[in-house]
């Protein structure tokens, strides 16, 4: 047991000693403030109980209340382990209940949990409002001398610095309570927000009695809808979920019009019905309020705000990256669709092409055009071969890693699978937990989360979570994905090795705690290794005869690469642009309504006649109203450029080679956030990033 562990633990013990005495009510024994004697320190899933909740966030937060102060009440001069290391532990309790809670609240729809979330999310927003805008605090880590300190306290301390500035610890008093006040509002809206978005996507699904109404419809997906309408007490019947996107992955197939525009429109409409699920007041509400802290913080905007400490520093720099991309994009869409026009009217004479025919004769398209579609490709790509002889597989190859599963740790749902990981000595590093399948009460979509931070601080080795929403594969019947599908295994892989592979002292400096628009750099970088031809070679194998895919499809399947490219990065860059118009607004009075504001941005942007419609319209765009990317989600696109950028490098030097993925590991994946990032991407590439990088990957002119 190394001594700054057992520091830790001292401390722990001490504070769950404490606060027990002094917190009436408090659970006797509470497995989410014990330390655990699981290997990784890991969370006993067996032992944690929804009642475990509210006695663990009270206690953590006074423990961070009564360690501040105590940082703050000491007289001996400030130095970096009386102050910022100090500050590093005195997080650890919370960290490690929010680490729990978040993950669970994050994979069930449980409405105790939310309960909680609604009621502690404010208070944790006070807390960490208080500390980050406290002149003493401020004042003390101003006094650390630099001078000795190593390049990673050095960014510690400036990022705390820059933090508390970003939080008004130079504010007056009266602007601060102000600030302390909205930030409270913000919180409990944020978490109202994500309540009934959630309830909203479940109550719009759309149930299917009829069978025939579905032709068309994949095997895999047709036993998931029956399988989910089960799950939903509809027996007999089909229940069609939504995803969170606009565009739902059921339009490639069905032949039915008719429901492929009931599914769109009920995709569309989710949170606007004037329901108690309607989230456009929300939405509002949460922008003025935004505003009203850009103002007292002495922005003019909440997007210059915002970007204040992101590589791209500015909102104006942002939104011109994002037009020097829209207008290729959009001609190469209007392109698209012109062509998808023509080819729809060779069967559908009287067709006008609509949002909701575009996925449909699309894959049509690609037929002709290239002989191959999504059903053609998913007979290669069946998700364990994926997982295992690709995702493994090139993590071993290019990085050393090997995964042992470990069946004797607890986990939160019988579907869970655990892996220690092990680098190439076969040394622990790490433990990744993967929830891979849909079920009902889960909510849709795909992420990685920081169960605990990797810190040589603490001792703590990190504990990452993959969560996806594959079908569960069936007796007889393997689980199939689709090109995206498997792009969505690799990305999301890409940010558990970011965790995995972090090698940082400091738990606010590890792993993905990056600014917003670097995060998603490593997960699209690792992309590309999907289609490395001995990476591919090694997964993509047919689910009955288990030969691999023969090389004339592999060549179509790369073919597939740009085709459709214009429509779905005008998607993706529409999007961030109107992020960015919802927070760039100057005054309250901007904002009438969701729509009206929304129809105003649009048209601003030349895209109110756009063919294309945005990956995720405004009510129901949980990224920036509730998962942190507020005037951010242009970050996907800067990443997408650094990636790129990247990528080419990587192909000027010879290709991906294992020297190639060792020097990403030591200078990007290992290093969290605690190196000027704008550095650290020099030291890869070689290479400015730029938009001409991207725009030659993905042929927009």
């Amino acid at each position: 047991m190394s001594k700054n562990f057992f520091i830790v633990l001292v401390s722990l013990l001490s504070f769950l000693w404490t606060s027990a005495q002094s917190t009436p009510g408090s659970q006797a024994s509470n497995p989410l403030l014990e330390p655990s004697n699981l290997d990784f320190q890991a969370p006993d899933f067996s032992k944690i109980r929804d009642y475990h909740y509210a006695p663990a966030f009270t206690q953590a937060l006074l423990y961070q209340q009564n360690a501040l102060k105590q940082i703050l009440e000491d007289t001996s001069r400030p130095t970096f382990e009386n102050t910022l290391q100090a500050l590093e532990r005195a997080q650890e309790p919370l960290r490690r209940v929010k680490g729990v809670f978040f993950v669970l609240s994050a994979v069930d729809t449980d409405p105790h949990l939310h309960s909680l979330q609604k009621e502690f999310m404010p208070q944790m927003a006070a807390l960490e409002s208080s500390m980050y805008s406290d002149p003493r605090l401020y004042r003390r880590i101003k006094k650390i001398r630099s001078k000795g300190l190593s390049e990673e306290e050095l960014r510690l301390k400036e990022h705390y610095l820059q933090t508390m500035l970003l939080s008004g610890a130079r504010l007056h008093p009266s602007k601060k309570a102000a600030l302390k006040e909205t930030n409270t509002q913000l919180a409990a809206l944020s978490a109202q927000y994500q309540i009934r978005l959630s309830r909203a996507k479940r109550k719009a699904s759309v149930l299917i009695s009829d069978r025939s109404q579905l032709e068309g419809l994949s095997s895999s997906l047709l036993a998931r809808a029956q399988n989910d309408a089960r799950n939903a007490s509809h027996q007999g019947k089909y229940l069609l979920l939504l995803s969170e996107t606009t565009q739902q992955h059921y339009l490639s197939e069905l032949d039915n019009r008719a429901l492929r525009e009931r599914i769109y429109h009920a995709s569309r409409q989710r949170a606007e019905k004037n329901d108690e699920n309607d989230t456009r007041e929300l939405i509002t509400q949460i922008a003025r309020l935004r505003l009203e802290k850009a103002k007292i913080m002495g922005f003019k905007t909440y997007a210059d705000l915002r970007l204040k400490n992101q590589m791209v520093s500015s909102s104006s720099q942002a939104l011109k990256m994002l037009e020097q991309l829209l207008g290729p994009s959009e001609r190469k869409a209007e392109t698209e669709h012109k062509t998808l026009q023509e080819f729809a009217r060779r069967t559908h004479p009287e067709i006008t092409l609509e949002p909701w025919d575009y996925l449909y004769f699309s894959e049509r398209l690609k037929k002709e055009e290239i002989g191959i579609n999504q059903q053609d490709i998913k007979q290669y790509f069946d998700v364990r071969s994926v997982l295992h002889d690709g995702v493994f597989a090139s993590a071993q190859k290019y990085y050393g890693l090997h995964f042992k599963e470990r069946k004797d740790l607890p986990v939160y749902h019988g579907d869970v699978m655990v892996y220690e990981v092990q680098d190439r000595d076969l040394k622990p590093i790490a433990l990744y937990y993967l929830d891979m399948y849909s079920r009902a009460g889960k909510p849709d979509g795909a992420w990685m989360s920081s169960i605990y931070e990797q810190s040589h601080l603490t001792g703590q080795k990190p504990v990452l979570l993959n969560v996806f929403n594959f079908p569960k594969p069936l007796p007889q019947r393997p689980t199939l994905l689709s090109l995206d599908e498997t792009r969505k295994l690799f990305h999301e892989f890409g940010h558990a090795l970011n965790g995995i592979l972090s090698s940082v002292q400091y738990p606010t400096l590890s792993g993905t705690s990056t600014p917003k628009d670097f995060v998603e750099f490593p997960s699209q970088f690792h992309e590309f290794l999907m289609f490395e031809p001995s990476v591919l070679q090694g997964y993509a194998r047919h689910y009955r005869t288990l030969s691999p895919m023969p090389e004339e499809i592999r060549r179509k399947v790369l073919a597939l690469q740009n085709f459709g490219s214009g429509y779905l990065y005008t998607e993706k860059v529409a999007a961030a642009a109107l992020d960015l118009q919802w927070h760039r607004i100057r005054k309250p009075s901007q904002i009438t309504s969701a729509q009206e504001f929304e129809a105003a941005a649009l048209k601003n942007l030349g895209l109110d006649k756009s063919p294309v419609p945005l990956r995720y319209y405004s009510p129901y765009f949980a990224h920036i109203w509730g998962e942190g990317y507020s005037a951010g989600y242009y970050g996907y696109v800067w990443s997408d450029i650094l990636s790129y950028t990247a990528w080419e490098a990587v192909q000027r030097r010879g290709g991906m080679r294992p020297e190639e993925a060792q020097h990403f590991q030591r200078t990007i994946l290992s290093v969290g956030n605690s190196k000027d990032l704008w550095k650290q991407f020099r030291s890869f590439s070689g290479m400015e990033p730029s938009t001409e990088h991207l725009k030659r990957a993905k042929d927009l002119k």
